[in-house]
């Protein structure tokens, strides 16, 4: 049940990301670099929110961020990948399957929704500054207790078959606190 429940939260969490991507009409891509991404992105102090870690570093496959008694997450590789979804109508010619781990150290939902510690690349951007459409394959990441530990993967649709990768993970504490990491991958 707990897997299921991951899972339908994984797949809304996505459709909502689709679902507000919004376009522009045309069939013309807007294209930002990685470095206007960051910049551009809201950040707890933008909403008023006084974080307790800030984090410019940039993590690098076999790197862990690490949040003191919260949870460990590391990147554990990249790669493009033959495997297609059968869910998907479209064959694309790149696919990234972007495999990862995280521990959970202490972390309790302090708004009590979930049981554990779920956590996920949502938006990745190509070296061009391109966001990649999220790609059915690969496995979901459980949503883990104290103690526990979990593997996930997540697939993306390339323009190009070779680039770095990026994207920031937001995740808040059990006390609340805005927590931020960066990421650049290379395949």
């Amino acid at each position: 049940m707990k897997k299921f429940f991951a899972i339908f939260i994984t797949i809304i969490m996505v459709l909502s990301l689709v679902s507000c991507g919004g376009g522009n009409g045309g069939d013309e891509e807007e294209t930002v670099p990685p470095e206007e991404t960051i910049e551009e992105e809201v950040t707890p102090e933008d909403e008023g929110i006084d974080p307790t870690e800030s984090n410019t570093q940039t993590y690098k496959i076999g790197e862990t961020w690490t949040v003191d008694g919260e949870w460990n997450f590391t990147v554990d590789s990249a790669e493009i990948t033959d495997e297609r979804s059968p869910y998907f109508d479209e064959n694309p010619e790149y696919v990234a399957l972007i495999k990862y781990h995280y521990d959970n150290l202490g972390y309790k939902d302090p708004d009590g929704l979930l049981d554990g510690l779920l956590i996920m690349p949502m938006v990745v951007t190509d070296d061009e500054g391109n966001n990649l459409d999220w790609y059915l394959i690969g496995e979901a990441p459980e949503e883990i207790s104290e103690g526990e530990s979990t593997e996930g993967s997540s697939g993306y649709i390339l323009k190009k078959g070779s680039g770095p990768l990026y994207f920031t993970i937001q995740q808040f504490d059990s006390n609340n606190n805005p927590h931020e990491a960066n990421f650049e991958i290379d395949l």
